[in-house]
């Protein structure tokens, strides 16, 4: 067993990680175990965890899970202890088929982090299959007249297992005729063949029986058998026999015309036509044919002349006559044609008709000689009554393919001194039998192909040759049974010409390799057969585009995750070969991931910079992959990378503060402002909640004037508020989201309290009693002022004095002869007095702001009239005693009051005019930034405004003791071009949202 381990890419282990990406490309995974197939379920195969590094209490935590490319669920892991085990049957043969190498490749996949690993495994044969026969009995059809050491092919057995397992040893049963010759070819590619010990005879054994035991080299070895059965083909090796050779019958002389002389019965111990016997007559004595017939097929003999006793007693008369040579041996023809069948045997005689000589005794005492003489030679045989016959004999056997005809010289010599010859001309035709099989010029075929190949394309042309003649070297082409589907599918074969074209598609992918068997077939009356092997293998073509699988994927990433983040787990393959199947893969550019090759056509989609969510929220990455063909095939796929949020961002007001401008004697708990603070982060992140900066406010908290709702930012007053008492109320917001940590901002509100008009004028002081005034006075005389006060502020504080009419008219309705200053509250005279001017004058003076309703006052101001004496110094003083000091302190505000209105009421038209002329000039365009409307920020629940903090405040304080906040002016602003106002609770200043009273006084 091997095992590697393999981690993610940690920067300190950069020379580790080559090191282990040099192990992989070398190897098959970062782990490899060993297997034997057929395991039981619960084998164990290895400690996965602990060889990939992984701790066996983080597989659950980690989301351990294991895939298997082709694999199923053969193998599977215990998650609570890390072992590898066999979980289902595992066939080497049905995984991996005839293959040498055989693997089951894994893909091990953790989460946080993620991470993915290699695991092979490797399937080991063991000897589980025996060798098997295609067919449960071979027949084999053998001709009696084959030689010894003629080959017959038998089909081998195939073994599904590999190596020693299915290295097939054979062994035949015990028989005198046969022996094997055993294949020396590791591919078994050689053919088994049966081998002639000795000759066949038919005649003796017609069929032989023998079994074929095929075993494997396993330990224990198995066996496959096959019977083998051999039928002898007869040929025509025998000659016709006759019972006896020689018959003596007795005849009448006054015997009738067809009267059966004798009927012969010869027999033949071959079969069919080889059997069937012939009868001729040869050889007549003189006038012997004449009295005589034969039937050739039933061998009756027949009289067919009228016999005479007298005449002749016997038909083969022996005379012995003595006479001298003068006649030599003559043949009966000049020309003698035999046809013999090549398949005769040694040994088999062939009668001659012999010459015949006229002579007697010696001189007809013939010999005969034949030449040349390398296949044949004579035997003349002499009966006991002196008859001759000559046969022809075969001294070995004939082939047809070497010498198709033989021309012999047939001499015959007498015995006379001197001798005399005759001659005859043999001309022995060799006829064919079939005893050639058909044979190809090669016994394996390779071929290549494309696996593009159109329908009909010639893949090769067989040429079988068959050295017999006639029928017998005709040859029919077709394919070997059992013929395989796919060769079926796949091709076609030409009966005749021996063409295979291709017939369907071929396809790389799903084989690379046919192995067609062909069988060549004579048209002999016992055919026999040729075998040859043709190897097509398929060459790639690029046709198939890459594939691209996405085999894990850990989304959303975080936006805070670290450059080399493991985001996805891509495969890529291609069912090419070669450059065909050589993939690359390329990313979408200008994103911050990237694809790092971490085994083979296995790639990490990495991050390879740094994320901000809030700029963007997802990326649509196109992964393409291109193979190396040419033209390159290409495919892409989609990976749809959704940034997760973190929080990292806090909420963010509009403004840093803002001013907000609440009537006083506001009703408890009314709506006053909203805030609101955006956060650029999303869900709990981005939920914002709102909440006081709690402080003292004098001598009560902050949370006792005013409230915020944590949702939606809106701010409450919890009480009336009085300006006399509290002007000013400044505090901050928080807004805070929910993230972890959760992050925050503060914004700062500066709440005005506007005066509304609840206070009447005080005097100040309270007058004394009377007032003495010399008659002698000229008009315009100060003879008494009246100072009153407003705890109010602007208008409402601005206060007017007026003397009642029916206190101050004079008697007899002259003009009264004192008046009071509208703003200044002094009394003066508006005459000289006289004599008539009653004594005790009796001023009612009314003091009156210019609030809404307005607030009066009343002083009463008693003046005496007395003669005599220097003129009196002009009065402004009605307050003696101690309340004159503080009354000295005091400032007379009023004419300060009506020039700082005016002023602030030139500047307000003069701004007015500016801002109308920038408006009329400004181009008008959509998203134009243009001067808007001066804007207040109101508050329907109190008719409260505010103001940016740009605008300006002015204050307008009177001259004497501390400064007053009579009067609070603002210029009107330019704001900025806003799309909405949605949160920030600024109101146009008398819209329909700001239903209370806002306004500015000038």
């Amino acid at each position: 067993m091997f095992a590697t381990q393999g981690r993610g890419l940690d920067p300190g282990r950069l020379l580790l990680s080559f090191l282990l990406l040099a192990a992989w490309e070398a190897g098959s995974g970062q782990v490899r175990y060993s297997v034997p197939e057929e395991a039981k379920h619960g084998t164990f195969v290895g400690r996965i965890a602990q060889d990939l590094g992984l701790e066996q209490a983080e597989l659950v935590p980690r989301l351990f899970r294991m895939a298997s490319k082709g694999g199923g669920d053969l193998l599977e892991v215990n998650l609570q202890n890390g072992i590898l085990f066999v979980n289902s049957r595992i066939d080497r043969e049905e995984l991996c088929g005839r293959s040498l190498e055989c693997s089951i490749h894994l893909e091990v996949i953790v989460e946080r982090p993620l991470q993915v690993f290699h695991v092979e495994v490797e399937v080991k044969d063991i000897n589980d299959n025996p060798p098997v026969f295609s067919l449960r009995e071979q027949k084999l059809l053998i001709s009696e007249s084959k030689q010894p050491d003629s080959h017959f092919p038998l089909e081998g057995a195939s073994d599904a297992d590999i190596g020693e397992n299915a290295q097939l040893t054979y062994r035949l049963s015990q028989n005198e005729y046969f022996s094997l010759e055993l294949p020396t070819n590791s591919k078994q590619i050689k053919r088994l063949s049966l081998i002639l010990k000795k000759s066949l005879d038919r005649e003796k054994t017609p069929e032989l029986n023998m079994l074929l035991t095929a075993a494997d080299g396993g330990k224990p070895e198995l066996t496959g058998t096959v019977q083998l059965s051999v039928r002898v083909l007869d040929t025509n090796d025998n000659d016709p026999e006759f019972e006896q050779s020689e018959y003596k019958v007795r005849l009448m002389e006054n015997a009738a015309k067809d009267t059966l002389v004798i009927r012969l019965n010869a027999t033949d111990r071959d079969e069919g036509v080889n059997g069937e016997v012939t009868y001729s007559l040869t050889s007549v004595k003189p006038n012997g044919r004449r009295l005589f017939t034969l039937d050739e097929n039933d061998g009756e003999v027949r009289v067919n002349g009228t016999l005479d006793y007298e005449e002749n007693k016997f038909y083969e008369i022996q005379v012995e006559v003595k006479d001298i040579n003068d006649n030599p041996p003559v043949f009966p023809e000049s020309e003698k044609r035999i046809i013999i069948a090549e398949s005769r045997p040694p040994e088999t005689r062939f009668p001659l008709d012999g010459a015949s000589d006229a002579d007697i005794g010696v001189n007809s005492a013939l010999t005969y000689q034949v030449y040349p003489n390398d296949y044949f030679t004579l035997d003349p045989q002499n009966s006991r009554e002196q008859t001759s016959s000559l046969s022809l004999v075969l001294r070995k056997s004939l082939d047809r393919e070497e010498i198709q005809e033989h021309n012999l010289l047939l001499t015959a010599s007498d015995g006379g001194k001197p001798e005399l010859t005759g001659t005859v001309q043999l001309l022995i035709t060799i006829l064919d039998v079939n005893d050639n099989a058909p044979e190809f010029d090669q016994l394996i075929y390779k071929v290549r192909m494309l696996e593009s190949a159109f329908n009909g394309t010639l893949v090769i042309k067989l040429n079988a040759t068959d050295p017999d003649d006639g029928t017998n070297a005709d040859i029919i082409y077709s394919f070997r049974r059992p013929v395989s589907p796919a060769v079926l599918y796949a091709f076609s074969i030409n009966s005749d010409s021996g063409e295979i074209r291709t017939k369907g598609k071929l396809d790389f992918e799903e084989r690379k390799l046919y192995e067609i068997s062909v069988e060549a077939i004579d048209k002999g009356n016992i055919p026999m057969a040729g075998h040859c092997t043709i190897l097509v293998e398929i060459v790639d073509v690029n046709d198939n585009a890459p594939e691209i699988t996405i085999t894990s994927l850990a989304l959303p990433i975080q936006e805070n995750a670290q450059v080399g983040t493991v985001i996805a787990l891509i495969s890529v393959s291609d069912r090419d070969s070669g450059a065909n199947g050589q993939v690359t893969c390329s990313l979408t550019p200008h994103v911050p991931f990237k694809l790092v090759s971490t085994f083979k056509n296995y790639y990490s989609l990495v991050l390879d910079g740094t994320l901000d969510r809030e700029s963007v929220a997802s990326y649509e990455l196109v992964v393409s992959a291109r193979d190396g063909g040419s033209p390159s095939l290409w495919a892409t796929a989609r990976v749809s990378v959704e940034v997760g949020d973190v929080n990292d961002n806090a909420p963010v007001f509009a403004q840093p503060e803002y001013t907000v401008f609440v009537k006083e004697n506001n009703a408890p708990g009314c709506h006053i402002f909203t805030v609101s603070a955006r956060d650029a982060d999303a869900q709990e992140n981005a939920r914002v909640a709102y909440s006081l900066v709690e402080r003292r406010v004098g001598e009560r908290a902050l949370s006792s004037y005013v409230s915020v709702h944590a949702e939606s930012g809106q701010v409450f007053a919890l009480q009336p508020l009085d300006r006399e008492e509290l002007e000013l109320l400044q505090f901050r917001v928080s807004a805070r989201d929910a993230g972890a940590p959760p992050l925050g901002s503060n914004v700062t509100l500066q709440v005005f309290v506007l005066d509304e008009n609840d206070n009447a004028p005080a005097l100040l002081p309270p007058p004394p009693p009377s007032q003495r005034v010399a008659r002698w006075v000229g008009a315009g005389q100060v003879v008494a002022k009246v100072r009153a006060v407003d705890a109010d502020s602007g208008y409402n504080a601005w206060l007017s004095y007026e003397l009642q009419e029916e206190e101050a008219a004079a008697p007899g309705g002259a003009r009264s002869a004192f008046r009071v200053g509208l703003y200044t509250g002094e009394i003066s005279t508006t005459r000289a007095l006289d004599e008539a001017d009653a004594a005790r004058q009796r001023l009612l003076v009314l003091v009156k702001d210019h609030g809404e309703p307005a607030l009066t006052a009343t002083a009463t101001v008693l003046l005496w009239l007395e003669d005599g004496g220097a003129a009196p110094k002009a009065s402004s003083r009605l307050v003696v005693g101690p309340a004159a000091a503080a009354e000295a302190a005091l400032v007379d505000v009023h004419v300060y009051l009506v020039v700082a209105i005016c002023a602030v009421s030139s500047l307000l038209v003069l701004t007015l005019l500016v801002y109308t002329a920038l408006r009329c000039s400004a181009p008008r365009g959509e998203g134009a930034c243009v001067p808007g409307p001066a804007r207040l920020v109101c508050s329907s629940a109190v008719g409260s405004w505010s103001s940016s903090p740009r605008r300006r405040r002015q204050r307008v304080c009177s001259g004497e003791g501390p400064p007053k906040a009579d009067l609070m002016a603002f210029s009107p602003s330019l704001p900025p071009c806003l799309n909405s106002a949605e949160g920030t609770g600024e109101i146009e200043a008398g819209s329909e949202h700001c239903p209370g009273e806002c306004s500015v006084s000038a």
